[in-house]
């Protein structure tokens, strides 16, 4: 079974001032999971949501980990989270410390990054995805934090499922 994302969706790109608006992940048999700031009273009760689905994931291949595929979660995604786990005192929780929120956001499952694979110096997945499917989405990941403010739930929800899709498509096309 192959494990697409996780993936972030945010009001911006800075982890201290900005928030997250979405975490999802894909796998290839069971469909998308899609954790939204909009149905969480807080962005920490969102966060813990995901990590309380997420940490139930195999981390070894010896255990049957999925094959992880991401696009640019070393450079965005996990440092994000990481911070905003720390922000929000994740580790604080009875069931978490901070060794086990850096297993579940940093360390694992074993995972492909497809920026660093294709390098996203030179194009950005909305180029690779153009260049290897033929195609560019209807929304663009900057439109976000305008759909959020807007309450446009529906398109991001929109705009995430596509990005999913896609991220799967690319891999696959490799």
């Amino acid at each position: 079974m192959t494990l697409y994302g996780y993936d972030i969706e945010t009001t911006g790109l800075n982890p201290n001032k900005d928030e997250i608006v979405t975490i999802q992940y894909k796998k290839d048999k069971t469909g998308l999971s899609v954790y939204k700031r909009w149905e969480h009273d807080t962005e920490r009760d969102m966060l813990l949501a995901f990590l309380n689905d997420w940490k139930d994931i195999p981390r070894s291949r010896k255990r049957g980990a999925e094959e992880f595929i991401a696009f640019n979660v070393l450079k965005f995604d996990a440092p994000f989270l990481l911070t905003k786990a720390q922000q929000h005192n994740i580790a604080t929780e009875s069931n978490w410390n901070g060794e086990y929120v850096w297993q579940n956001i940093i360390h694992g499952p074993p995972f492909l990054d497809l920026a660093q694979l294709l390098g996203d110096d030179m194009k950005k997945f909305a180029e690779w995805r153009n260049c290897l499917t033929g195609s560019y989405g209807d929304y663009e990941s900057k439109q976000i934090p305008e759909f959020y403010n807007n309450d446009s739930y529906n398109k991001i929800e929109e705009y995430v499922r596509d990005e999913m899709n896609t991220l799967e498509q690319v891999y696959k096309e490799i």
